[in-house]
């Protein structure tokens, strides 16, 4: 039990690190060198994909019941998260909130949660081949 709860504390950490992390990146000022065409843009991708993939790993461990729903908590959760981070940059002088800012972002959560449901399916698959415990993940 205790082992279970260290897990549940390190995984929702990181996952909650990760949306701070998000957070402050989202209200700096942005760095005004662009490095390639829409950088941005694949940026907001990775973040919110990052996220939501996270959110499915903690969901999976937190609660039996939330498990089938984790990949669709995760995208909705990811994607609102992303919309408020957004209106919260139309009161910043120095950053822009646009459209397609919001679209990387609910695009980029649901390819995260997509790919949390199968990273843990691909895991909990090889655990049962080996005998591990189904809570284990």
């Amino acid at each position: 039990m205790l082992k279970r709860t260290i897990r549940q504390l390190i995984r929702w950490g990181t996952t909650l690190a990760w949306a701070a992390g998000i957070l402050y990146l989202s209200f700096m000022p942005g760095p005004g060198i662009e490095f390639f065409p829409h950088q941005d843009k694949v940026a907001h991708f990775a973040m919110y994909a990052g996220l939501a993939f996270l959110l499915v790993w903690s969901l999976r461990l937190t609660a039996l019941r939330f498990r089938p729903y984790a990949p669709l908590l995760a995208a909705a959760f990811a994607a609102a998260y992303g919309a408020l981070t957004e209106a919260g940059q139309l009161f910043i002088a120095s950053r822009s909130s646009e459209p397609a800012d919001f679209v990387a972002n609910a695009i980029g959560a649901a390819i995260g949660a997509w790919s949390g449901m199968r990273a843990a399916a691909a895991l909990e698959r090889r655990r049962a081949r080996s005998g591990v415990a189904e809570g284990a993940i």
